[in-house]
């Protein structure tokens, strides 16, 4: 996965033409998540999103619901990261969960759930809810005109 591969370039163009205040990207393995089933070479897409201004990365495989925390350049960013979500809600995998968390993760849990995504000009909310109808996990960040980041 890198330059050359069409799905790579396929990426890279998208991401470019896009005048979206919000951008969130979808695949299915996880480049981040606590779990064996983190996919680490798909890291090298992460700086391809950070350049585009890419917002939340949503990924599947693996059966649980893992958030991290904003990331960019590999380390913990409150300023301008981006948050990865693993939404695996079709059901779940309690041993697949690790322990201990990873220094990345910001909440993670092994239940069935969905997660709802709220978005306005301003603002982005996501909702974790298991099957019960339980919130469990949120997650909101504000976006001022000059584009600047604002997590809670």
């Amino acid at each position: 996965m890198g330059p050359g591969n069409e799905q790579y370039e396929f990426l890279i163009n998208d991401l470019q033409s896009s005048t979206a205040k919000w951008k969130v990207v979808y695949f299915h393995y996880p480049p981040y998540i606590s779990g064996g089933y983190q996919v680490e070479d798909l890291r090298q897409l992460c700086p391809v999103l950070e350049q585009y201004g890419v917002d939340i990365v949503f990924n599947s495989h693996t059966i649980v619901y893992e958030r991290s925390h904003p990331l960019r350049e590999g380390k913990v960013d409150f300023d301008d990261g981006i948050v990865y979500i693993v939404a695996g809600g079709a059901g779940s995998m309690p041993e697949w969960l690790l322990p201990k968390r990873e220094w990345h993760t910001a909440q993670s849990l092994a239940v069935p759930h969905f997660v709802q995504v709220v978005a306005t000009s301003d603002n982005l909310e996501v909702r974790a809810i298991d099957e019960e109808g339980r919130l469990f996990d949120k997650w909101h960040v504000k976006k001022n005109a000059d584009g600047k980041k604002l997590f809670f």
